[in-house]
């Protein structure tokens, strides 16, 4: 895979997971402190030194709150904000990054950076502000330290696996991390009557059958409005799916095919 294309690949699932955690405290605009969040979450190496670290993204997440708190009580500010809810950002619109996010990012890969997660994360321990300097020490940690981290992880050799396609075939690979146990990913996935709560596109289901077996089908209902009641618009052969479960190993695996 080529820099840019790496690059822009990074930027996409950066975008979507910092402005799934704006979404979380009713905001609109994506900052460095969300954008540090979504760092949580990457698999990729910036990821992966985070969480080595001991950083879980629930206590990512009180760090950042605790700090704004403290900021805002630095200016002689005391209120109490609202408890973050859910994640709203598919269900809502209007999102944007905030100045300080989108100069972390540009720099990313100016100067011949890669534009990577790590490389965005290098430049959030430098960020002006202080804020993921001062959010690192409620954590335990110090930019110093979490740049030693990146540098032995990046020290390290690695090779991208190769898989075999077949000739002509277009195909596509993804991979995600999930702050919650292999268990708790598997029970959800596993339940059919589920697929809402991590599908976008599917507002209900219908035919669910009790437990996960190759060969069982359901029905899938796209979502057909928002939130607020105001219709989407799904073209008519995209309304209805037929989900087939095709392979499944218990607690490991499982695959769909929809129709």
């Amino acid at each position: 895979m080529s820099r840019l294309i790496s690059a822009a690949a990074t930027m996409q699932t950066l975008s979507l997971t910092a402005m799934e955690e704006a979404s979380r405290g009713g905001e609109r605009t994506a900052g460095v402190d969300h954008l540090f969040l979504a760092l949580m979450v990457t698999e990729q190496t910036a990821g992966q030194v985070l969480r080595s670290i001991g950083i879980t993204l629930p206590a990512a997440r009180e760090a950042v709150a605790a700090q704004h708190d403290a900021q805002l009580a630095s200016l002689g500010i005391r209120t109490e904000a609202p408890a973050p809810g859910g994640i709203t950002f598919h269900e809502t619109h209007g999102y944007e990054w905030g100045e300080g996010a989108l100069a972390v990012i540009r720099r990313s890969s100016e100067g011949g950076r890669r534009g990577d997660a790590a490389a965005v994360l290098r430049e959030l321990l430098d960020e002006p502000s202080g804020f993921v300097e001062a959010v690192l020490q409620r954590l335990g940690t110090t930019p110093e330290s979490v740049r030693t981290r990146l540098d032995e992880a990046e020290g390290l050799p690695f090779r991208e696996p190769r898989e075999a396609f077949e000739p002509g075939a277009l195909s596509g690979k993804c991979e995600g991390f999930a702050p919650a146990t292999a268990s708790q990913v598997w029970e959800m996935l596993a339940d059919p009557a589920r697929m809402p709560e991590w599908e976008p596109g599917i507002g209900s289901v219908e035919d669910v059958p009790p437990q996960p077996v190759v060969g069982t089908q359901w029905t899938a209902h796209a979502l057909r409005e928002r939130p607020d009641g105001s219709p989407l618009r799904v073209r008519p052969q995209h309304r209805t799916a037929r989900v087939e479960i095709t392979a499944c190993e218990a607690g490991r695996l499982l695959e769909w095919s929809f129709t």
